[in-house]
C-alpha cells in the first residue's frame, strides 16, 4: 500500500473522514482519503475551515500496478500546517510532475485550507503545489525558497514568468526570497540538450522577483552567459546585490560579480574531469579558461577516454570530438585514462610519439605529474637522452604508464628509459588480436629486462605448443616465444557458459616441451573442458631434470566437478587432490572417457563422490556385470563410492529421446551395487520406472539402508514420486503452488504414468491448464465418462482441466461428438484444440450440447496446412481465425 494525491471529482469532509467520488487513472485505485486532526467541516465549494488545528495531514491511499504502468513512484503525502506569518516555508516543483492532473476536489479542499493561511510543505501534489504557491503569492506570503527540481525550461521575458518543462507557467514570483534551479544529478548529460539562459532572461528574472536575495543554478545542463556587460546591469540590481551562483558539480562554484559582470570562482584548486560527451567538453574548456584567467591552479585534469593526440605545432591537446585544449598552464596533474575494461580489441591503439610527449611537458608549465592509464595508449619505448631538454630534467616531472595488468612503468629522466615499478607483474592475454600484440611486446620487454612474470594467464586463446620452435601458438596465429621468465602459466578455457569450443589435445611431447622451455616455471594449470591432456606420461619419457625441479602440473576439466588432477613425477600418473568431489558425465564421448578415468581414480583412492550426474547419457543398468551402460556404450563400473546418483534426462527443449525402461531388477541391482549410495534421482520424460515393487522382492538390506529413490518425469507436471520401502509403492509430492500442464505421449508406460499423475493432481485439486494428448488419444467410452488412450488406459472425467489438446489423431464425426459430450461433464474445460489432424468439415449445431454454448466453449482446429479455424457452435461450421494471444 502506497500513498499519493490523485485525480478526484468531488470531496466531502465529515467528522475527520473525507469521502471521495474518485476517477481512477491508469491502474490506480483509491481505497480511502483521510484528513487527520480535523475540526469543523469543508465542502466542495471550499468554505472556510473553523477551529483549525495546529497541523493537518491529508493522506490518499491507493494501490498501483507498477509493473503494468511502469510509472515512477509518486509523492506520498501532502503536509499542511497553520502559520499566519507564513514565512520560512519551502515549495518544491519536481520534473516528474510533467503533466497537470485534474484534482478538482482535492484543490477545493486545499484552497479552503489556504484561505486561513495554511502553506504547503515540501512534498505536495503538482497542481495543489502550484495553486498553493499562487495563493501564497497573492496574499503576500513570503516563500523562503522555491526549488525547481529538473523542471526549469526558460524565463519568458515578455510575460515575466518562468516556463516549466511541462508547459506550466509561474507568474507570481514577487514573494520568492531564494530561487534554486537544479538540473541533472548524474555525471553526464549527453542525452539532454543544454538549457541556455541568456543575459536578458537572467536580468529579467531579477527584475520580476522583487524580494529575491539569492538564485542558484546547479547542474551541467545549464548554459549561463559567460559575462554580463556592466552597461546592461541596472543600478537597482547593483544596489540589491543579489547573490547569483552556479555550481557545476565538479566542485567548482562560480559567483557573479555585479561590479564588472564577470564570474568569479570561489573554489580553491578545483579538479576537472573531461568526459567523452561533447557538451560536457565544451563546458569544461570554458571552466578551464576561466580558471586560467583568474590564475587558479587546477589540482587535477582528468581526460576520461577522450584524448586523441597532442598537436606539437599548435601546442594543444586534441580531443576525440575534435575540440582543442589549449590552456594548460595551471594544471598540476594530468591524468589520461583509456578503456576501463580488460580488452580493447574493438578500438585502435593511440600512439603518443616522443615529440608529443616532450611537447606536452613543455606546454604545461606547472605540471608535476602525468599519468597514462589503459592498454590503448602506445607510448614510446624510450626517449633518447639527447632529446630531453635540461629544464625537464630539472623539473623532474613524474611520468607513469599503467597498462591495466598491474604493471606501472615510470620514465627515468637520466637515461630516458622506462622502469617497471611493479614487482613480478601478472599478465592476462585474451582472445582479441590487438590485446595479444600488446601483451607480446610487454612480455618481450620484461624478458629482456630479466623481470619475472608471476603469472601468465592465457584466457581461451591457447591453440597448441610448437615443439620444433619452442613457442606457444595462440588462436590468432601469433606466437608466444618469451617464456623464460614466467613462473606460473595458467591456460584457461571454457568456463561453463556459451558454446564449448573445439577439442584441443595436448600430447605428451607438447607438455614436456612446454615445461622444458619455461626455465623458471614453477606451476602450470589447465582449466577447461576443451583441453584433453594425456591420461599418463610414461616414466621413461620424463627427463631427470623434470623430476628434480618438481614443477606442479594440474588439470581441472570442469569446476563444477570440483576435481583437480595433479601429475605425479615419480610414475607419470595423475593424482586427485579434491575431497568428495561432484562429477558430471555429459553426452560427448571424449568427456565421458575423462570422467570415467576420474571416477576410477577416485574409487581407487577411496575418495567418496558427493554426486554423480549422468546428463542425458544413461542407457541401462547391466545387472550381470553390475555396471551402468551409457548411450555411447561405455560402461560405468566404479560406483562403490558414489553417495548421490542423479540421472538427468529430457529437460523440455529439443527432441524427446527414445523411451528407456528401468525394470525392477535393474533398479534393485543398481541400489545394491552402489554400497555408499544415499539417494538416487531420475528426472526426464524418457525414463520409466516400475509402477511399484513387490515388498517380498525387496532385499532386507535395502529396507535397512532406506535409500531415497525419487522420480520426476517432467517439472511442468509438478509431481515428484518417492519410493516407500515399507510397501514398495510410490508416494507423491506436489511441487507447484499454481497451475500445471500434463503431456501424455504414445508409449504405454508414458500413458500409465500420465494417468497416475493426473489422478494425483486431480485429488489434490491442482488446476491443470492443459491436458496434451500427443499421438495418444484413441476414443471416448460409450457412456462418455472416460478418454480411452492408445494403450487401453482410460482417463475419467476431470474437473480441474481447462484445456484439452489432441494432436496427430484423426477424429470422425462420431468421436467428435463424444469428445464434446465428455467435455460437457468436465465442468472447467473452456478450450478444445485439434492439432495436425483431420476433423469433420461441419457438425449439426443441434447435436452440440446447449450447456457448452452457455459456458462459452471455444473449439479450435489447426491442420497441417498452417491455417487456423474456430468452430461456430451456433452454426456448426468452421471459420477462419487468426490467433491474437501468446498461447502456443
Amino acid at each position: 500500500m502506497t500513498t499519493k494525491m490523485i485525480s478526484a471529482t468531488g470531496a466531502d469532509v465529515h467528522g475527520g473522514l473525507m469521502t471521495t467520488k474518485l476517477t481512477p487513472t491508469g491502474a490506480e485505485y483509491v481505497h480511502s482519503c483521510h484528513v487527520s486532526k480535523y475540526m469543523g467541516s469543508v465542502t466542495d465549494e471550499g468554505q472556510r475551515l473553523p477551529n483549525l488545528p495546529s497541523k493537518l495531514t491529508v493522506t490518499l491511499e491507493h494501490s498501483r500496478e507498477r509493473e503494468a504502468t511502469k510509472q515512477p513512484p509518486g509523492i506520498h503525502r501532502t503536509m499542511m500546517w497553520v502559520n499566519k506569518t507564513a514565512s520560512l516555508q519551502v515549495i518544491q516543483l519536481r520534473r516528474h510532475w510533467a503533466k497537470p492532473t485534474q484534482t478538482a476536489g482535492v484543490q477545493n479542499v486545499v484552497r479552503a485550507v489556504l484561505e486561513t493561511y495554511l502553506v504547503p510543505g515540501r512534498r505536495s501534489n503538482p497542481d495543489t503545489t502550484r495553486m498553493n504557491y499562487i495563493v501564497a503569492s497573492q496574499r503576500k506570503i513570503l516563500v523562503s525558497s522555491l526549488h525547481l527540481d529538473q523542471c526549469f525550461s526558460k524565463f519568458d521575458v515578455t510575460n515575466a514568468c518562468i516556463v516549466l518543462k511541462s508547459g506550466l507557467r509561474l507568474t507570481n514570483l514577487k514573494t520568492v526570497k531564494v530561487l534554486r534551479v537544479t538540473g541533472r544529478f548524474r555525471e553526464t548529460v549527453s542525452d539532454s540538450k543544454g538549457i541556455e539562459v541568456s543575459r536578458e532572461e537572467l536580468l529579467g528574472l531579477f527584475r520580476t522577483c522583487e524580494t529575491l536575495k539569492e538564485i542558484r543554478f546547479e547542474g551541467r545542463e545549464f548554459l549561463l552567459p559567460h559575462s554580463v556587460p556592466a552597461e546592461m546591469i541596472p543600478p537597482t540590481l547593483k544596489t540589491r546585490n543579489i547573490m547569483v551562483s552556479y555550481e557545476d558539480r565538479r566542485g567548482t562554484i562560480h559567483q557573479l560579480n555585479w561590479d564588472d559582470g564577470q564570474w568569479q570562482t570561489t573554489t580553491n584548486e578545483p579538479s576537472l574531469r573531461i568526459p567523452q560527451e561533447e557538451l560536457d567538453q565544451q563546458w569544461a574548456l570554458e571552466e578551464l579558461a576561466r580558471l586560467t584567467t583568474d590564475g587558479i591552479l587546477v589540482s587535477s585534469l582528468h581526460l576520461e577516454q577522450c584524448f586523441s593526440k597532442f598537436d606539437v605545432t599548435n601546442a594543444c591537446i586534441v580531443l576525440k570530438s575534435g575540440l582543442r585544449l589549449t590552456i594548460l598552464k595551471t594544471v598540476k596533474v594530468l591524468r589520461v585514462t583509456g578503456r576501463i575494461r580488460e580488452t580493447v580489441g574493438d578500438c585502435k591503439g593511440i600512439e603518443v610519439t616522443r615529440l608529443e610527449l616532450l611537447g606536452l611537458f613543455q606546454k604545461c608549465e606547472t605540471l608535476k605529474e602525468i599519468r597514462f592509464e589503459g592498454r590503448e595508449f602506445l607510448l614510446p619505448h624510450s626517449v633518447p637522452a639527447e632529446m630531453i631538454p635540461p629544464t625537464l630534467k630539472t623539473r623532474n616531472i613524474m611520468v607513469s604508464y599503467e597498462d591495466g595488468r598491474g604493471m606501472i612503468h615510470q620514465l627515468n629522466w637520466d637515461d630516458g628509459q622506462w622502469q617497471t615499478t611493479t614487482n613480478e607483474p601478472a599478465f592476462r592475454i585474451s582472445q582479441e588480436e590487438l590485446d595479444q600484440q600488446w601483451a607480446l611486446e610487454e612480455l618481450a620487454r620484461l624478458s629482456t629486462d630479466g623481470i619475472h612474470v608471476s603469472c601468465l594467464h592465457l584466457d581461451r586463446c591457447f591453440s597448441k605448443f610448437d615443439v620444433t620452435n619452442a613457442c606457444i601458438v595462440l588462436t590468432s596465429g601469433l606466437r608466444l616465444t618469451n617464456l623464460k621468465t614466467v613462473k606460473v602459466l595458467h591456460v584457461g578455457g571454457f568456463t561453463g557458459t556459451g558454446t564449448i569450443p573445439s577439442r584441443i589435445e595436448v600430447t605428451r611431447e607438447e607438455l614436456l616441451g612446454l615445461l622444458q622451455t619455461c626455465e623458471t616455471l614453477e606451476e602450470i594449470r589447465f582449466v577447461g573442458r576443451e583441453y584433453h591432456l594425456p591420461l599418463s606420461v610414461p616414466a621413461e619419457l620424463i627427463p631427470p631434470t623434470m623430476k628434480t625441479t618438481n614443477i606442479k602440473v594440474s588439470y581441472e576439466r570442469d569446476r563444477e566437478h570440483g576435481v583437480i588432477h595433479q601429475l605425479n613425477w615419480d610414475d607419470g600418473q595423475w593424482q586427485t587432490t579434491t575431497s568428495e568431489p561432484a562429477l558430471r558425465i555429459p553426452q560427448e564421448v571424449m568427456d565421458q572417457q575423462w570422467a570415467l578415468e576420474e571416477l576410477a581414480r577416485l574409487s581407487t583412492d577411496g575418495i567418496p563422490v558427493s554426486c554423480l550426474h549422468l546428463d542425458q547419457c544413461f542407457s541401462k543398468f547391466d545387472a550381470t556385470n553390475a555396471c551402468i551402460v551409457l548411450t555411447s556404450a561405455l560402461r560405468v563400473t566404479n560406483l562403490k563410492t558414489v553417495k548421490v546418483l542423479h540421472v538427468g534426462g529430457f529437460t523440455g527443449t529439443g527432441t524427446i529421446p527414445s523411451d528407456i525402461e528401468v525394470t525392477r531388477e535393474e533398479l534393485l541391482g543398481l541400489l545394491q551395487t552402489c554400497e555408499t549410495l544415499e539417494e538416487i534421482r531420475f528426472e526426464g520424460l524418457e525414463y520409466f520406472l516400475p509402477l511399484s515393487i513387490q515388498a517380498e522382492r525387496m532385499p532386507p538390506t535395502l529396507k535397512t539402508r532406506n535409500i531415497k529413490v525419487s522420480y520426476e518425469r517432467y517439472r511442468e507436471h509438478g509431481v515428484v514420486h518417492q519410493l516407500n520401502w515399507d510397501d514398495g509403492q510410490w508416494q507423491h509430492q506436489i511441487t507447484v503452488d499454481g497451475s500445471v500442464r500434463v503431456d501424455i505421449f504414445q508409449g504405454k508406460l508414458d500413458q500409465q504414468w500420465g494417468k497416475k499423475e493426473l489422478a494425483v493432481l486431480s485429488t489434490a485439486g491442482v488446476s491443470i491448464n492443459r491436458l496434451y494428448l500427443h499421438r495418444s488419444f484413441s476414443n471416448i467410452t460409450d457412456n462418455t465418462q472416460s478418454i480411452i488412450l492408445t494403450s487401453g488406459c482410460t482417463i475419467p472425467v476431470l474437473h480441474t482441466v481447462r484445456e484439452l489438446r489432441i494432436s496427430y489423431t484423426d477424429v470422425d464425426l462420431e468421436v467428435f461428438l463424444r469428445i464434446l459430450a465428455y467435455t460437457k461433464e468436465c465442468t472447467k474445460i473452456t478450450w478444445i484444440i485439434f492439432e495436425y489432424c483431420n476433423v469433420p468439415d461441419e457438425v449439426d449445431a443441434k447435436l452440440i450440447p446447449h450447456l457448452l454454448k452457455q459456458r462459452g466453449l471455444k473449439v479450435y482446429w489447426f491442420p497441417k496446412t498452417g491455417e487456423e479455424y474456430i468452430l461456430d457452435l451456433g452454426a456448426g461450421n468452421w471459420k477462419k481465425w487468426r490467433r491474437q494471444y501468446g498461447r502456443d
